[in-house]
């Protein structure tokens, strides 16, 4: 019978740290999140049947960003939506999303309709042209090569 995978718990001056081996190799991934050993005890052990679950499906290469992702998520919402995005991954109902557009090119997506086909529920349906115009003059030249790595607008909080 397999081990259970539970990975270790390092105490660090800022916190705590899980360390993990994949593939034969230690890796260290920081919990920001866990104030006290118990809790950083818990997600270890979450962090490292993710990873022998990724391992399982063939997936190594998304495993140490993935879990990276895990070690910095908030308990809650957050954590909720890391495991349930890794049940959907693991299960097959969704591929990660490996390349991250540039600002330009999810831009033109928008633009183009493309992001209403694909997400009814979250794109409206809207006329481009203005938009088309405001993001080629003003936006792009400035933005338009940045990639965004967050997953929330923080245009939200103005």
């Amino acid at each position: 019978m397999p081990r259970e995978a539970k990975g270790e718990v390092r105490r660090l001056a800022s916190g705590f740290a899980a360390r993990i081996t994949m593939e034969g190799r230690e890796r260290r991934f920081v919990l920001p999140t866990c104030a006290v050993e118990v809790a950083a005890e818990e997600r270890t052990t979450a962090l490292a049947r993710v990873a022998a679950r990724r391992r399982r499906a063939g997936r190594l290469d998304e495993v140490p960003k993935m879990l990276e992702l895990g070690a910095k998520a908030r308990s809650g919402r957050p954590w909720h939506t890391f495991v349930a995005a890794v049940e959907g991954l693991c299960s097959g109902t969704v591929e990660a999303q490996v390349d991250v557009p540039t600002f330009a090119a999810f831009a033109k997506q928008w633009t183009d309709g493309e992001l209403e086909q694909r997400f009814p529920d979250h794109a409206p349906p809207k006329k481009h042209e203005a938009d088309e115009r405001f993001l080629r003059l003003y936006v792009n030249p400035h933005v338009g090569t940045s990639r965004s790595t967050r997953s929330r607008s923080t245009a939200r909080s103005w």
